[in-house]
């Protein structure tokens, strides 16, 4: 079974490094963020080459619609 993680706010600062290092020990890891599409970009080529997946999902997890 592989191992899967959601970071929020993972597209800058804190929550970027921390869905890396999620990556970076095996797991498949699902990123919210707002604007940060570069780094979301980076994340999902960082996880090929790492034979983990990692998906972008753009959100404003601050507001309640």
């Amino acid at each position: 079974m592989s191992k899967k993680a959601f970071v929020t706010g993972g597209g800058t600062g804190i929550g970027k490094q921390i869905a890396l290092t999620l990556l970076q020990n095996g797991y498949d890891v699902a990123v919210s963020y707002y604007c940060s599409d570069g780094s979301i970009q980076e994340l999902t080529e960082i996880g090929k080459q790492s034979g983990r997946k990692a998906v972008g999902i753009r959100a404003d997890i601050s507001k309640v619609s």
